[in-house]
């Protein structure tokens, strides 16, 4: 992950790094840092992480932990994302973070770039799987970038 200093330090869009996933593995996303002041305004009101290993990271729960998940049923991203479809009143069965995950994938896979795509999401080859035997580059941010553009147009 980029540290805070980092992504406070550019005026345009950048890539950060996140992680891990559910799986361990690591994940970039699209951080759009639309001025300097936005995102040193955001970090000086952050809560103080609770583990100073955690200092760098520029996303902190209110209560000072990351958003990783505990464990399978205690995952902070859910559970926020529950909280604001009933706020929205749009709460029922079947719509949550991962049917919003579901939707983002399905609609960034037309822009046929799959690759990109599994990378934003944090998806991984199989060990066994000779594309990820030669794969060796990630997508470039220009690749990263144009996924999440494609689904914002969606």
């Amino acid at each position: 992950m980029r540290d805070a200093a980092e992504v406070c330090g550019q005026s345009q869009s950048r890539v950060g790094r996140v992680w891990p996933t559910k799986n361990g593995n690591r994940s970039s996303l699209p951080i759009v840092a639309r001025n300097d002041y936005c995102a040193k305004a955001a970090l000086a009101d952050r809560p103080e992480p609770k583990d100073e290993k955690h200092a760098e990271r520029f996303f902190i729960t209110k209560y000072g932990y990351t958003w990783e998940p505990k464990s399978e049923r205690d995952n902070p991203v859910s559970k926020e994302t529950a909280k604001l479809l009933k706020e929205l009143g749009i709460q029922r069965r079947g719509v949550n973070f991962y049917a919003l995950r579901h939707t983002f994938q399905t609609i960034g896979e037309g822009c046929l770039d799959k690759d990109a795509v599994r990378s934003i999401m944090g998806h991984v080859e199989a060990e066994d799987d000779m594309s990820a035997v030669y794969s060796e580059l990630a997508p470039s941010d220009k690749r990263l970038k144009a996924v999440t553009e494609y689904v914002r147009r969606g």
